[in-house]
């Protein structure tokens, strides 16, 4: 019989392949376990959205009249009708010469103070015209 003897080449050729691909094997179960991790936080998030919107569902529907409906759509679930633009005014009160902005930030403004705002720029408005 012959002695087949094995060279060191083929040995550590053989000892590299398996190691890159134990690695490799290594890196693809690593992601496979991360994006499972990913994908049970999303599941988590969805169950959650999904038991506030039947929440919210719930409210619409045992609403009594059409209006407090239409006002819990608009509000809770910020929708609004087609075709339908929604305006968001944000009052600033004039400032005098001697007050800061920081000042003003600082001051309390009553309700009756920004209606009379209101109402002062839409006379000045109509009376531009």
């Amino acid at each position: 019989m012959k002695n087949h003897r094995v060279s060191p080449i083929y040995i550590g050729l053989w000892i590299i392949l398996c190691t890159a691909v134990s690695v490799s094997l290594i890196k693809h179960l690593y992601d496979i376990s991360q994006v499972y991790r990913r994908v049970q936080t999303i599941e988590e998030k969805n169950e959650v959205v999904q038991r506030e919107n039947a929440e919210k569902k719930k409210k619409i529907d045992e609403s009594k009249t059409p209006f407090v409906r239409e006002q819990m759509i608009r509000d809770e679930l910020g929708m609004q009708k087609p075709n339908e633009k929604i305006v968001q005014i944000i009052q600033t009160p004039e400032l005098a010469p001697s007050q800061s902005p920081t000042v003003i930030a600082q001051q309390k403004i009553s309700l009756w103070d920004k209606i009379s705002l209101v109402f002062s720029k839409i006379r000045g408005f109509f009376s531009r015209r």
